[in-house]
């Protein structure tokens, strides 16, 4: 999921935030850990569901709860930036009042 959706997520940040990565340090490790690892982990998923094909389920449900935890992540990280974002345009708002009330 790193892979997929991380680079655009990323580059989203960019334009919104800046080029400063350190407001989505987070964000850009991990990207950049995971996006070297992809063939790795797949050769080595082939080679163990390979040798231990019973394995598959246990490893689809870990998969599935990391994803709900992920999901779960996001959500809260969208929403804390949605109220950042409300209180930053409430200031923006009460500035302009402020200057043009002069």
């Amino acid at each position: 999921m790193t892979v997929v959706a991380g680079p655009g997520l990323l580059a989203n940040c960019r334009r919104v935030l800046g080029p400063d990565p350190h407001p989505y340090r987070f964000l850009a490790d991990r990207v950049e850990h995971h996006g070297g690892r992809r063939a790795f982990s797949s050769r080595r998923m082939r080679e163990v569901l390979g040798a231990q094909p019973y394995l598959l389920p246990a490893m689809t449900d870990a998969g599935r709860r990391a994803l709900a935890a992920y999901g779960g992540f996001v959500t809260e990280t969208v929403a804390l930036a949605a109220a950042d974002a409300e209180v930053a345009r409430t200031a923006a708002d009460a500035e302009v009042a402020r200057t043009a009330a002069g």
